[in-house]
């Protein structure tokens, strides 16, 4: 029975973390190429990308072959004991290590953004939302869900839109990266608000 060297495991890891980092950006760049052909035709195969790459198994995989490449390559590094070696090496391994830093903007501003605050990273969109105020807007869709009522209204949105609502569920929430609790309304009869705003707009002179 023969036993694989350690650096023939080191190129099959190599070249399978590869083969996955490979697929992934194939498959976002062939999306991206459809551009090509029409929006409507990027955002249709943009639901299958994002369907695949953002389940959590796919994720793990391609995060844990992202890290392994780098891994790979400090190590290559530190086993050569020296610096000299050829210019297409070199070249290698320094677009190898450019790669993360690269890759970390568009990160944070897609699947970072998304997860946090809950922003739609759509290519129908010109400009994304991000913030404070998305990341409340998106936890209180939620809220809807929990409480199964049709609207959650932050207590303060409330006040500034003049609306009276006394007789409906108040509750304090916390909402994750705030530290204040928030209060809102859960109001269980939207058709009704249009009187309530009427009722507590201040009467012109």
């Amino acid at each position: 029975m023969m036993i694989a060297s350690p650096s023939s495991w080191i190129v099959r890891t190599r070249l399978a973390s590869g083969l996955v980092l490979v697929a992934y950006l194939a498959t976002h760049l062939l999306n991206h190429a459809l551009g090509l052909w029409s929006l409507a035709a990027m955002e249709a195969a943009r639901v299958w990308f994002v369907a695949f790459w953002r389940h959590p198994a796919a994720t793990a995989v391609l995060y844990a072959a992202l890290a392994t490449h780098v891994v790979l390559a400090f190590w290559s590094l530190y086993r050569r004991g020296t610096l000299r070696m050829p210019a297409w090496e070199a070249s290698q391994l320094l677009l190898g290590l450019a790669v993360p830093p690269l890759l970390a903007y568009h990160v944070v501003g897609t699947r970072l953004a998304h997860t946090w605050y809950g922003t739609i990273d759509s290519y129908r969109l010109d400009l994304t939302a991000v913030g404070d105020t998305v990341h409340v807007a998106s936890r209180l869709e939620q809220l809807t869900k929990e409480h199964a009522c049709p609207l959650v209204i932050s207590a303060d949105a409330a006040d500034v839109a003049g609306l009276g609502l006394p007789g409906e569920a108040r509750r304090e929430v916390t909402l994750r990266n705030r530290s204040a609790p928030l209060a809102v309304y859960l109001v269980e009869d939207v058709a009704a608000l249009p009187g309530k705003l009427q009722d507590a707009a201040p009467a012109r002179p």
